[in-house]
């Protein structure tokens, strides 16, 4: 096997060879004080407005070791009450004056794009739509709206419709009312100082997610009365100009293929299908993503990157999507979640659980897409939504532990997250706790902000296979996705996932890449190179690719490029620096800097210490960061120690 698929611990050949010079690099001054910009943001929404002595609550946030803040405007009569933007305008004022960064959250509540009730007020023409299909009616096709058993109906935040956001109109009439309302009212020299606009969990809607707990349900606002009359059916998203999209892009009707999108396994079947997601994942793309991406540009958008880190921050498009962890619910939700997810620029995910063991459960999936997007893109910043709710809501309903807190960011991190917000309770804490989780997440990215990751592997999401396959049903997908799907869609997704699984446990930087990334790479020697970025193996999972994306990957295979199968090839590493002895519950990232490499590593065991070491680690030069206690230590020898929950980053040069 290419050696070179096994970076992991470099540490091995690297601190053998010599290291540092007595000089250190220019940020260990910030790991040792870290900025404002490293530090996370506390998630306020509008009760900071509400604060009767705003710059004492600036100042306490500020103290507790926060680096900013993400508001919006109070929900009371939301985006039409006077007397709450002002205190907003005057809030973001303080908080300035306090030195903290701002981020404005795009929603009341979510999912976003509704602008909380507004952007359907008086053009209900706007509202989501889904094409239903009843097997037993005389006319078994209609248009209605994507409501009743949806994500609309069945969140956290409020029973309420939702736009279309395969409507450009409804997109357009967003960013009137949301992100134009903000730029008035902050005025120009306020709102250049705003770091980016967070919107939370759209979707193209048309999926039945299930009823949320009824111990939840029962505090939810339904400000939209649900229809009784309205039963479940299999569903897809619509748009008013869909047939004439799909027409000018493959040339065919689709009212007379509709029925092809329901049921059917034949290969016509699975090519229409194919094609509906594929343009419906373009639309999506193109008329939500992108539009505001296109809105934030216009507007000024900067974004920082290590080739020009002082690069003012202000104006991004960002958040995350619907679902990251359920693989096939990616098709109705996004159409194709990597290319939804590469029309922000700052992609993100959200994670409400803080088990440290979270990303060998499932939730590297969560962290691999907008890490995977950034890396395709060559972008830098990523951004998380973070919190301990799994562990509010269940089991001990008590909220997670600063050494849980710290391992959730670790692991996060390690994958290439960059910008923290957080759902975390600071009075369930104290001051002095969570100023100590602050300055770990400070140190941190004090030297992996402005770093670049290094995740030469890619695997491939087989999005095409799961638009091919997807069989929308009455009954909800969550949290059993593939209980009444196909035998080909269950073998990609569990092929895929377990993949990426592997590559998890045994320390493999990877990066996710589509058809569409694939053929827009460029073959450099024995290497893909995309914006910027180094690749040397593809992992196929254990599907049937369509004939053109083959094609590509043969040409590569030919020119000396790696490709390794699922079940064909031995996806083991047995020629390389590992882990010795193997763990299976060690997180691991490979950062490179100004000429250093910086490796992550977290004991995500909550119990027990690992020490080992990794082969042919011979050097007993470098230095060792701890981020919880801001230590820096020389190498001495060969040994990894990590005890239970610790993060360490080896520098190497």
């Amino acid at each position: 096997m290419n050696r070179h698929f096994f970076l992991p611990l470099v540490l091995i050949v690297l601190l053998s060879i010599g290291f540092l010079s007595a000089q250190e690099p220019s940020w260990i001054e910030a790991w040792n004080s870290p900025k404002a910009e490293h530090r996370p943001l506390q998630i306020v929404h509008g009760w900071f407005a509400q604060h009767p002595e705003l710059d004492k609550q600036a100042a306490y946030l500020k103290n507790c070791g926060l680096g900013g803040i993400v508001c919006n405007v109070h929900s009371t009569n939301y985006l039409r009450d006077e007397a709450q933007w002002t205190k907003f305008v005057d809030s973001v004022k303080a908080a300035r004056s306090a030195g903290l960064r701002i981020w404005i959250y795009d929603e009341d509540g979510y999912p976003s794009l509704g602008a909380g009730g507004v952007v359907l007020d008086g053009h209900p023409e706007l509202e989501s739509l889904a094409l239903v299909y009843d097997k037993d009616s005389a006319e078994p096709f209609s248009i209605r709206p994507a409501y009743e058993f949806t994500h609309a109906s069945n969140n956290h935040a409020a029973a309420r419709r939702y736009p279309n956001p395969l409507d450009a109109a409804a997109t357009k009439r967003f960013l009137a009312v949301t992100h134009e309302q903000y730029r008035t009212r902050l005025g120009k020299e306020l709102f250049d100082q705003v770091e980016a606009f967070f919107t939370d969990e759209p979707s193209m809607m048309a999926l039945n997610v299930g009823q949320i707990p009824e111990e939840i349900r029962v505090t939810v606002k339904t400000i939209d009365p649900l229809d009784p009359s309205i039963t479940p059916l299999p569903m897809v998203s619509w748009v008013a100009d869909l047939p004439d999209r799909y027409r000018e892009k493959y040339g065919e009707d689709l009212i007379a293929q509709r029925k092809s999108l329901f049921v059917g396994d034949a290969p016509e079947d699975r090519r229409i299908r194919r094609q509906f997601w594929s343009l419906l994942g373009e639309l999506n793309a193109e008329r939500f993503y992108g539009q505001i991406q296109d809105w934030c540009r216009d507007a000024g958008m900067s974004v920082p990157t290590p080739q020009n880190p002082d690069a003012p921050f202000r104006l991004a498009s960002s958040g995350h999507t619907l679902l990251e962890e359920y693989t096939l619910c990616h098709v109705p939700l996004d159409g194709n979640k990597l290319q939804a997810l590469a029309r922000m620029d700052v992609p993100g995910l959200d994670e409400l659980n803080s088990d440290p063991m979270l990303p060998f459960y499932g939730g590297w999936r969560a962290m691999a897409y907008p890490c995977s997007a950034a890396m395709l893109t060559g972008k830098r910043l990523v951004m998380t939504e973070l919190s301990d709710h799994a562990q509010k809501h269940s089991g001990e309903r008590k909220s997670a532990s600063l050494s849980w807190m710290q391992a959730a960011t670790a692991a996060e991190a390690a994958w290439g997250v960059t910008e923290f917000t957080l759902y975390y309770g600071i009075k369930d804490r104290g001051e002095e706790v969570y100023r100590q989780y602050c300055d770990f997440v400070g140190r941190i990215n004090a030297v992996l902000r402005n770093a670049t990751p290094y995740r030469p592997v890619l695997l491939y999401y087989p999005i095409e296979t799961l638009q091919e396959e997807y069989i929308p049903t009455r009954e909800s997908l969550i949290p059993d996705t593939l209980r009444t799907q196909s035998t080909t869609a269950r073998r990609a997704v569990e092929s895929y996932e377990r993949l990426g699984l592997h590559l998890t446990q045994t320390q493999i930087p990877f990066t996710l890449i589509d058809s569409e990334f694939l053929a827009k790479a460029e073959l450099k020697g024995k290497e893909l190179e995309l914006a910027g970025r180094r690749y040397h193996t593809l992992i196929l999972p254990d599907v049937e690719l369509p004939n053109s994306v083959v094609e590509n990957i043969d040409t590569l295979r030919k020119s000396g490029f790696r490709v390794l199968v699922d079940k064909k090839d031995a996806i083991t590493i047995t020629d390389a620096p590992k882990l010795e002895p193997a763990n299976t519950k060690i997180v691991f990232g490979h950062f490179k800097r100004d000429g250093y490499d910086i490796f992550v590593l977290m004991n995500a065991d909550k119990e027990n210490v690992y020490e080992g070491r990794s082969r042919n680690v011979g050097g007993t030069t470098g230095f060792i960061l701890d981020p919880q206690t801001g230590d820096k230590t020389q190498l001495t020898d060969d040994t990894i120690r990590l005890a239970p929950l610790q993060t360490l980053l080896y520098v190497v040069r």
